[in-house]
């Protein structure tokens, strides 16, 4: 199996990336901006038997040339799978055993900070692109956060936001993120920010701990 920093399970398969894959000690594909997927229900099926002759497994990897950067969070959307850089959005189907997967690129402006940044509820994502917070429902990015852009760009701790954290709260149907804040870059340690995204009225609320 690939060593990969991002993992998650989309369409009956596994999807790994920003990785390597080898097989019998040989590197066979390696790059932070690799995708990486598994046989079909077979978790366990990284590379096919043979890589010279026509085999029944559907495993997979490439790369995500353009735009250049690593793929720093993913998740499953219904059967799809999703890949974030910090600046775009890939969009994978799995196609059938000829092309096997394929990842568009359906955003190169907007991408998200951080692997637990990205939050999924309600059959969709949500994620803070460092400047914004978005909701993505496989077509396009949507912007959610207008009214809290001033605020966040002056309480956030830019060298920290890949760190930034995301959950789901089911009980308010809300999205809340933590970050670290401003004052931890002015030296108070143990200072962390909030914010709560309502997805039933989009109201916004914020907290310090």
């Amino acid at each position: 199996s690939p060593k990969v920093r991002i993992l998650f399970a989309a369409g009956g398969m596994l999807i790994g990336a920003n990785g390597s894959l080898s097989k019998d000690g040989t590197t066979i594909a390696s790059g932070t901006d690799y995708w990486f997927a598994s046989d079909e229900h077979n978790y366990s099926g990284w590379v096919p038997s043979t890589l010279a002759a026509p085999s029944t497994s559907v495993a997979a990897w490439g790369p995500l040339n353009s735009p250049a950067g690593a793929v720093v969070a993913g998740g499953p959307l219904g059967h799809r799978a999703v890949l974030y850089k910090r600046g775009s959005i890939f969009v994978g189907d799995y196609t059938g055993p000829v092309d096997k997967w394929l990842f568009p690129c359906v955003s190169d402006s907007v991408g998200c900070v951080g692997p637990d940044a990205l939050v999924i509820a309600q059959d969709r994502h949500w994620f803070c692109s460092g400047d914004n917070f978005y909701m993505f429902d496989g077509s396009r990015p949507i912007p959610i956060g207008d009214d809290l852009r001033d605020w966040f760009a002056a309480n956030t701790f830019a060298g920290e936001m890949p760190n930034m954290s995301g959950s789901y709260d089911p009980t308010h149907n809300a999205i809340i993120w933590t970050f670290d804040s401003i004052k931890m870059a002015a030296g108070v340690s143990g200072v962390r920010s909030g914010v709560a995204y309502s997805i039933e009225t989009g109201e916004w609320g914020r907290a310090d701990y």
